[in-house]
């Protein structure tokens, strides 16, 4: 196993562990007031969550909030009962934009990568790939990480567009 497997698997672990973290915290045990939106019945709240989540935008250097740019993990970390819904809608985690840099091979980056083709199960993938580079030199392309490519090359019979 490469160093950079045995980093991503540490990655996920890591993730996975904090999940669980939170998932046991008080905070999910204790009943909150009962807001309007907790009386929607689970289909329509689902079909909420999929209108809000267009798109999930994967890059290294985030300039916005996370409810933004990856709007499936910010409603799947509001409450338990969006959680459960959001991990039984595959929808919600199938459609990325993934601006892959350089620097994309961070431990974090792909373990989100990951997070998100596992999550989407098998529903069709909407990718939107834009790769940007520092230089103007073709050359560069060398350099190119291909580790965020390889793992979406595993994925390519869910390509939908």
């Amino acid at each position: 196993m490469s160093d950079s497997d045995t980093q991503l698997k540490l990655a996920i672990s890591q993730i996975s562990s904090t999940i669980a973290e939170l998932d046991l915290t008080p905070a999910s045990r204790t009943p909150q007031p009962t807001s309007p939106i907790h009386q929607l019945p689970t289909e329509l709240l689902s079909l909420v969550f999929d209108f809000s989540c267009p798109i999930n935008l994967l890059q290294e250097y985030s300039w916005i909030s996370v409810i933004t740019y990856l709007p499936a993990l910010a409603i799947s970390a509001v409450c338990a009962k969006w959680r459960c819904l959001a991990m039984a809608l595959p929808s919600l985690w199938s459609r990325l934009k993934l601006e892959i840099s350089e620097d994309s091979t961070s431990n974090l980056f792909m373990a989100t990568l990951q997070l998100y083709l596992e999550r989407s199960a098998h529903d069709p993938l909407f990718v939107d790939l834009y790769i940007g580079l520092v230089e103007d030199d073709y050359e560069v392309y060398d350099d190119m990480p291909s580790a965020p490519l390889d793992l979406l090359l595993e994925h390519t019979r869910r390509w939908k567009s």
